[in-house]
């Protein structure tokens, strides 16, 4: 995506790509390898094609979509238009599994107990009825050990599990 608003930029502006190589010390095979998408660049030269084309990069914290997380078993009640803005979504480990890392992210901010409360429960739920997939999810992100071992198992805890499980259940 950002490789097209590089090339995007460049012909907005009215360069050529052998203007961009002069501009931005970029040889010219790399910049045709980039906008053909054959090409991986590095920061470096990101930042270079950036700069001369008046573009910056940044990086921004993702913001969870607990939406497709409760879709995917994350027991939280949704507002009658983020449960609209499911439709056309099925839920599926990889869904699950791409979702998780805004969440934990966000779950480490005080504010965020009911969402804690809610990820707890999910992963409670695919630790004890979904071992495998828990076994695969913690892999891949094995913060979420310390997240359990930092939180109390409490009764509102344990009924939001038996509402993932029921979410699980249909389609782990």
């Amino acid at each position: 995506m950002f490789l097209a608003i590089i090339k995007e930029q460049r012909k907005r502006i009215g360069l050529t790509q052998v203007d961009l190589a002069h501009r931005s010390n970029v040889s010219l095979p790399s910049i045709q390898n980039i906008e053909a998408g054959k090409a991986n660049p590095s920061i470096d030269v990101l930042e270079k094609l950036a700069q001369a084309l008046g573009l910056t990069i940044s990086l921004q914290e993702s913001k969870p979509n607990w939406a497709l997380l409760s879709l995917c078993g994350c027991p939280i009640l949704l507002k009658p238009e983020e449960k609209k803005s499911l439709e056309g979504f099925r839920p599926t480990l990889e869904l699950l599994i791409e979702n998780i890392p805004a969440a934990l992210a966000t779950i480490q901010k005080p504010e965020q107990s009911r969402e804690k409360h809610a990820l707890c429960a999910l992963f409670l739920a695919l630790q004890m009825h979904f071992p495998t997939t828990y076994k695969k999810i913690l892999k891949l992100y094995p913060g979420i050990r310390s997240i359990m071992a930092n939180n109390k198992i409490s009764g509102e805890i344990i009924k939001l599990r038996r509402i993932a499980i029921s979410t699980l259940a249909t389609y782990l």
